[in-house]
């Protein structure tokens, strides 16, 4: 009844049926028969009769080539899971998932393996592979793909097994379950290495060896001995496991909320343009708002236009199927292309989008004030820094020759920091570094030495290095740039954070124009920065009263006449009135700027101070001259999208300071963030149970998604550039946006590969499908 054998299969046959040798021998004779009567009836040549086509089925059946099971098919990996041999049949094959025999030809076989229904029972077997079994001296060793067959076989096997069937079907599913659970554990591991990759700038062909020697370290593990990660798998897990759930959960999430949206485009190492689109929506898990990628775009490098900018965009949520109309806010950086207001990005948005708002970055504005300010100044002052900065980091040993003379000098040994055009707060840090190695006798000392040893005068740029540090002017002008830039970058660096600062961005640039204006206007101008005209000659203080920093006017009063003469001392106060009048023109140009690129006379960013505790809960916020008597503008723009009561919402945010009182007030005023006191309010209910200001809330959320500055695309560039070096510059544009994104959203919700939890949904996506590419 039962065929075992040894090599780990078995066969149920038909008892009804003959036996296979039977079959054959009364084929033979049958086939004998027949070609005895043709032979008689014909003696034309089978050579000839092949040639008209005359030969008989059985003829035929004898001159096809015969196909037989090869040995070497089981080693293949589209075989190895589930082709069998049959027993005495090199002519036939079987498939362990489907219990089906087929000819033994390897077409045929491939066929077989691209069915649907193959695919689907063997996806249910993988992991099900049973140990052996005995029972009364029969062995029973097979691959089976449910406890049902597995119990007809061993009812089959002996009767007397049926007396046993729930003690060993209770054992076997204890062990498939283990087994499937070691499979899950296996997968949980690859999914937690690749994340490595994700979270590090560590290449994916690292992880060969990776695995391998966790293999060799872990040699009690069976995790680690059935782990399997190449390049090729730790790069599709990336792509179509970890990003492709980070998306979907996002995506999720942007389908049923409102967002604002900080776009940017950039320039990679392989000259290849993308754009990246980053959201800030309120994370449902938190009730705060959250600031992720979700994607980077590939762009066409010949056109990238405002139309091509919104077209990749719009693809971008509509192959999502994401709404462009839950936009409420976009913050980028001033480039026409972006906010220009006829054919722009911006343009194309507000009119999708009418209740949007566009924010541009205060740290690109911060920054261009700056460069625009720093513009008026003599430009032997920057170059003399650049110089100097490639003079000594160009070359290792005049860096070893310098720090051999700090260290004689018994300073501290330091390094010149590089002036750059494109980082925000270096140059600030490099004015700092120069100073402080001025201050001491090493670098004067040093290039006093290199320019005595050059009596030639070859090296040139030593030689203009310290004609610049011997001249007190240029010290004058870098103090005076380490005064003025200390308030730029204060704001800039501010705005860089992560959390919500929208409601301080009004009152922030207000006090950053008042502090420079301290400077060299007249008090009694300062509370109308923002419409008067800051270079007006009434409005400035005299050339003595101009406050320049103290170690600036340290250095100025320590400055000598080129010669104790009339002319001397002449020359000395026209030099002193030059640069006093360049530092103005540096304090007019900072002032005009801030007019033109911060929010001054915004008087909708005004009303989004309501957010803050210290505002809301101070009864005096409700007068008419704070501006915030009823938040008019804020209800006028989001009253359709938001569907709000105007009443209603006027009421509660004048009943809001009378029902918070007490230890609640308390808990509000020393909460961190205002994230965190926003959270608190969308807790409180009335006493029927509902939300207590609920018109309030929604207009809170659709303020705080809106975005202070666009840092967080720099810093997903910031990922492209660590990603995609000069030596990954082979990554593919999948791939890469595969890890931007996994580690933006890890970032957004403070995990990283070490915190970061596989869920139902990773492992749902591990399987045979990773390699495909959409």
């Amino acid at each position: 009844v039962m065929d075992f054998n040894t090599e780990d299969e078995w066969l149920v046959d038909d008892p009804n049926s003959p036996a296979d040798g039977e079959t054959r021998r009364e084929g033979s004779d049958n086939d004998g028969e027949m070609q005895n009567k043709r032979s008689r009836r014909s003696t034309t040549p089978v050579s000839r009769r092949r040639y008209r086509g005359e030969l008989s089925s059985a003829e035929k059946k004898a001159e096809q080539r015969v196909k037989t099971f090869q040995e070497s098919w089981l080693h293949l990996d589209i075989f190895k899971d589930w082709l069998r041999r049959v027993p005495d049949n090199p002519e036939k094959a079987r498939c362990r998932a489907c219990n089906a025999v087929m000819n033994a030809g390897k077409s045929e076989l491939e066929k077989h393996a691209q069915g649907k229904k193959h695919k689907e029972l063997l996806a249910s077997t993988r992991g099900c592979q049973l140990p052996l079994a005995v029972y009364e001296g029969i062995y029973i060793t097979s691959n089976i793909s449910n406890m049902e067959e597995y119990m007809v076989i061993w009812e089959l096997a002996t009767p007397r097994a049926s007396i046993m069937k729930n003690r060993t079907l209770d054992a076997l599913v204890d062990q498939q379950n283990a087994a499937m659970k070691h499979t899950e554990n296996v997968k949980v591991a690859e999914i937690k290495l690749a994340s490595f990759f994700v979270d590090t700038n560590v290449a994916f062909n690292a992880s060969d060896k990776l695995v391998a020697v966790s293999k060799q370290a872990f040699k009690d593990s069976k995790i680690a001995k059935d782990v399997t990660l190449g390049r090729d798998k730790c790069n599709a897990i990336v792509r179509n496991v970890i990003a492709k759930t980070e998306t979907e959960l996002l995506v999720q999430d942007l389908k049923v909320s409102l967002f604002s949206i900080m776009v940017d485009e950039s320039t990679e190492h392989c000259s290849d343009k993308s754009m990246c689109v980053v959201v800030r929506y309120i994370y449902s898990k938190t009730q705060k708002p959250r600031n992720t990628l979700l994607e980077l775009v590939r762009l066409d490098a010949r056109d990238c236009s405002a139309e091509k900018l919104w077209a990749a965009f719009e693809k971008c949520l509509q192959d999502k199927e994401i709404p462009v109309t839950n936009c409420v806010g976009m913050g980028c950086d001033s480039a026409a292309v972006m906010v220009g207001s006829n054919n722009s990005f911006w343009s194309r948005l507000k009119s999708a989008c009418p209740w949007a708002i566009l924010i541009p970055c205060s740290c690109h504005s911060s920054a261009s004030v700056s460069s625009y300010a720093c513009a008026k100044l003599p430009a032997y002052v920057e170059e003399h820094l650049r110089l100097l900065s490639k003079y000594l980091r160009g070359s290792p040993k005049r860096s070893a020759e310098l720090q051999e003379f700090q260290q004689f000098h018994e300073e501290q040994t330091t390094k010149m920091v590089k002036p750059s055009a494109t980082r925000w707060l270096v140059l600030h840090a490099c004015v700092d570094k120069y100073l402080e190695m001025r201050a001491g006798r090493a670098l004067l000392g040093y290039f006093e030495l290199r320019c005595f040893e050059d009596r030639e005068k070859r090296d040139k740029d030593a030689h203009k290095i310290l004609a610049e540090l011997k001249n007190p002017w240029t010290k004058a002008y870098m103090q005076f740039l380490s005064y003025t830039l200390n308030v730029m970058n204060e704001f800039n660096g501010l705005f860089q954070s992560r959390t919500t600062l929208i409601h301080k961005l009004y009152e922030l640039s207000h006090n950053l124009m008042k502090t420079l204006c301290l400077n060299y206007l007249k008090p009694e101008v300062l509370d109308r920065l923002a419409t008067i005209n800051v270079s007006h000659p009434d409005y400035l203080l005299p050339d003595d009263d101009i406050v320049l920093g103290p170690d600036c006017d340290e250095t100025l009063q320590a400055i000598r006449p080129p010669s104790e003469t009339p002319e001397g001392r002449a020359q000395l106060k026209r030099d002193l009135a030059a640069f006093k009048k360049q530092c103005l023109g540096f304090y007019i140009t900072a002032a005009t700027e801030i007019q033109k690129r911060l929010p001054l006379k915004n008087e909708m960013m005004k009303e989004m101070s309501f957010l803050d505790p210290q505002v809301f809960l101070d009864l005096s916020a409700r007068s008419g001259g704070h501006g915030l008597k009823g938040l008019p503008l804020l209800t006028a723009n989001f009253k359709d999208k938001l569907k709000l009561d105007s009443s209603k919402l006027a009421f509660e945010w004048r009943r809001l300071p009378v029902e918070i009182t007490g230890r609640l007030k308390d808990k509000l005023l020393s909460a961190e963030t205002v994230e965190d006191v926003w959270v608190e309010e969308k807790a409180m209910k009335t006493g029927a149970g509902d939300q207590m200001f609920p018109n309030l809330c929604k207009l809170a959320d659709v303020v705080m998604i809106q975005p202070h500055s666009d840092a967080e695309s720099e810093r997903v560039f910031s990922i492209v550039t660590d990603v995609h070096s000069k030596k990954r510059n082979r990554l593919g544009a999948e791939a890469l946006n595969a890890i931007c994104v996994s580690r933006s959203s890890f970032r957004s919700i403070g995990i990283d590969c070490t915190t970061f939890q596989v869920g139902p949904n990773h492992l749902k996506k591990h399987n045979s499908s990773i390699y495909d590419r959409s």
